[in-house]
């Protein structure tokens, strides 16, 4: 009963954003690796309002063949795997375009056994639907987190060497002020 009120949450929540979206096909992959119900759930929910082709037919070995998927004539080939996150397992969906193109990486909670609650699979429905609509701005999303990401990363390992050269500057003043104070004071004598 409640997984049929959740097909029909979903079905409803994504109708209205996937208008242009119907009849596109796509492929939902679950790579190889800890059972992980989430590319299932996924499936269940995308494949309301897409074409869902097996994950089988666009695989080589364990990983997406994109050539396979232009062959399909696929828009989108989604991916998910378990990752062990900081707050608990985490779920990544990746979203690739035809040629293999990242359109959109983010994590989700999950739980042990990579099962997603209701809310952030429909919150990631949504942005797979949105980034099979647009994908310029999938794409160009993805760009700008990157950069971000990227800026962020500078921003730190400058920080860091900065912090090393201040730790250095002071360990100098110390020592120059450790051999001034040891020094005896000559002062001349008054005769």
């Amino acid at each position: 009963m409640r997984r049929n009120l959740v097909k029909m949450a979903l079905g409803l929540l994504l109708g209205a954003t996937s208008a242009y979206a119907a009849g596109e096909r796509i492929a939902v992959v679950s790579p190889p690796g800890p059972a992980v119900e989430f590319p299932g759930q996924l499936a269940e929910a995308l494949c309301v309002s897409l074409t869902c082709v097996p994950g089988t037919k666009v695989m080589t070995g364990t990983r997406p063949d994109f050539a396979k998927a232009a062959h399909e004539r696929l828009v989108a080939v989604v991916t998910g795997r378990l990752l062990r996150g900081a707050s608990g397992p985490e779920v990544e969906v990746t979203i690739h375009s035809r040629d293999g193109a990242t359109m959109i990486r983010s994590t989700i909670p999950a739980n042990g056994n990579g099962r997603v609650s209701a809310i952030d699979l429909v919150a990631a429905a949504t942005k797979i639907h949105r980034a099979i609509e647009y994908p310029e701005k999938a794409l160009k999303a993805q760009a700008k987190e990157k950069d971000k990401e990227q800026k962020l990363a500078k921003a730190k390992a400058l920080k860091g060497k900065k912090a090393k050269a201040l730790a250095r500057a002071k360990a100098k003043r110390g020592k120059a002020t450790k051999i001034v104070a040891s020094k005896p004071s000559v002062r001349p004598s008054r005769s």
